[in-house]
């Protein structure tokens, strides 16, 4: 059956790989030219980013181990959205699962996609304020160091190539953009 997507007609979809947080799925497809193609997509659940910030402006960072990447990143708190949980209640368990903290004030600045060309994978990005600690409740293979520091030098790192994951650099940017405008009325 063919089924029109935006100007594309898809002729074929199949199945490569399946698992618990992602689908790879390749569509044969007409462009409007009427040009065949094979087109590839990475069907994933959307996620979660927090920047967790105190009453001094310290922000508190995930240091892990990227598998994909073959090395170790600085980035904002993270994770993915489990079946039929709504992104708020992800962020929270995220923040207490992987940092030990929890907040009583959030502020939601929206979802963005991530690489739409290819993934149907966004994150759901948020502040975290009125912080309590606790310790850590990391899954068995999760080893997360928290790195405290202050927002202006997360964002500098950010910046400045240091921190690379976009959803993390997106966030601590909106974040530095929230608590600016709030101190200045």
């Amino acid at each position: 059956m063919v089924q029109q997507k935006g100007p594309w007609k898809v002729t074929k979809s199949r199945k490569v790989y399946e698992s618990k947080w992602a689908t790879l799925q390749e569509d044969a497809v007409i462009s409007r030219t009427g040009k065949k193609s094979q087109y590839p997509r990475i069907l994933m659940r959307d996620g979660v980013s927090v920047v967790p910030v105190d009453a001094k402006g310290n922000v508190y960072l995930a240091k892990e181990y990227r598998h994909a990447l073959g090395s170790v990143r600085l980035e904002t708190v993270s994770g993915g959205i489990e079946r039929g949980q709504t992104p708020l209640v992800a962020a929270k368990r995220e923040l207490k699962e992987e940092a030990g903290i929890t907040a009583k004030k959030w502020t939601y600045f929206g979802r963005y996609d991530t690489l739409s060309s290819k993934l149907t994978h966004g994150e759901h990005i948020y502040l975290a304020e009125d912080l309590s600690f606790g310790p850590q409740e990391l899954e068995e293979n999760e080893e997360i160091e928290i790195v405290k520091m202050t927002l202006a030098k997360a964002v500098k790192l950010a910046l400045a190539n240091t921190i690379t994951s976009s959803h993390s650099v997106h966030a601590l940017l909106r974040a530095e953009r929230a608590l600016s405008g709030k101190r200045k009325k």
